[in-house]
């Protein structure tokens, strides 16, 4: 042990025998004894205190001159050992009690958190069980409720086909002429027969020799087909375009004017018949924007109804959608 830690285990042990009362030593006992004889019996009263006086020290009376101090040094080493090894007694005791207590609350932490989580583990599976068997429940309910239903309708159809001679299914299909999905075929067809109407009373192509340009239809969408339609059949750059002014962002008219996937079918079309295709996917357009109305009204709302094909056709008539 180097000399640093004896020092300070010095110093532990001081500290400790300040606060421990020691045991009366066996000079202290004496001196008590020797304080507490009686007088001398016969002859001159004599005390213990005189007697010490008139012979000397407690130790000379004890012990003799000579070993008196030897003797005392002795007493008072072992009095000090004594204390030491009691005090280090006390101080290992109460480290291995510290130690304990730091070991037992450690196991029973762990304990609490082993117990936690196999709790939690446990209502887990519990939630899971338990969510497992209610939508297994109610899958059989629903197919129950399925085939209650089903039978339901034949036994109904069964009984006005008896009593009318007629199902019930063939009367309704006999008594509607229209479907849910004709409202999408009439969203469609009835736009493009009102363009061809107009058409023929105008005297538009393919009825006559007008054409449906118009203001910027004639002065700008014209010169935008001719132009993607020349990059479409020789491979231009859809990017810039060198024949419209000094050089123009050809990308950004095509976002604007030309982004319908329906302008692509003019790959087929050779260019001096551009501006009759034109009108012809103007017709096209119309009856496209209706059913394609119709379809999101049909799928957004959730509705299954003929009446989509009205909100379809008045659509595409608005003139909105051109």
């Amino acid at each position: 042990m180097e000399r640093e830690e004896i020092e300070r285990v010095e110093r532990e042990l001081d500290a400790i025998l300040k606060l421990v009362q020691p045991e009366p030593t066996i000079q202290d006992k004496a001196r008590e004894e020797a304080l507490s004889k009686e007088p001398v019996s016969g002859g001159d009263k004599t005390t213990s205190e005189e007697y010490l006086t008139e012979e000397g020290t407690l130790e000379a009376y004890l012990f003799g001159d000579d070993s008196s101090e030897e003797n005392a040094s002795e007493y008072d080493a072992a009095d000090k050992y004594a204390a030491d090894k009691y005090a280090a007694n006390k101080y290992v005791a109460d480290k291995y009690a510290v130690d304990k207590y730091a070991v037992d609350k450690y196991a029973v932490d762990k304990y609490a958190a082993d117990k936690y989580t196999a709790d939690k583990y446990a209502a887990d599976n519990y939630i899971a069980d338990r969510y497992t068997a209610d939508e297994y429940t109610s899958e059989e309910d629903e197919y129950g409720m399925e085939e209650e239903n089903e039978t339901a309708g034949q036994d109904r159809q069964q009984y006005d086909k008896r009593e009318t001679g007629m199902s019930r299914t063939e009367n309704r299909r006999g008594l509607r002429l229209l479907k849910p999905s004709d409202g999408l075929v009439a969203a469609f067809f009835v736009p493009v027969v009102a363009m061809i109407i107009i058409f023929a009373q105008r005297g538009i192509f393919p009825f006559g020799e007008e054409c449906f340009l118009r203001t910027d239809m004639y002065h700008q969408y014209a010169p935008f087909f001719s132009e993607f339609q020349y990059k479409l059949t020789h491979g231009g750059s859809l990017l810039y375009s060198w024949d419209i002014g000094m050089g123009v962002n050809f990308s950004a008219l095509y976002a604007y004017y030309l982004a319908s996937p329906v302008n692509w079918l003019l790959i087929l079309c050779p260019k001096k018949f551009i501006i009759e295709f034109m009108t012809i996917l103007i017709v096209l357009k119309t009856g496209l924007s209706g059913l394609s109305f119709s379809w999101y009204l049909k799928k957004h709302f959730g509705v299954k109804k003929f009446g989509v094909g009205f909100f379809g056709i008045f659509y595409a008539l608005s003139g909105y959608p051109h």
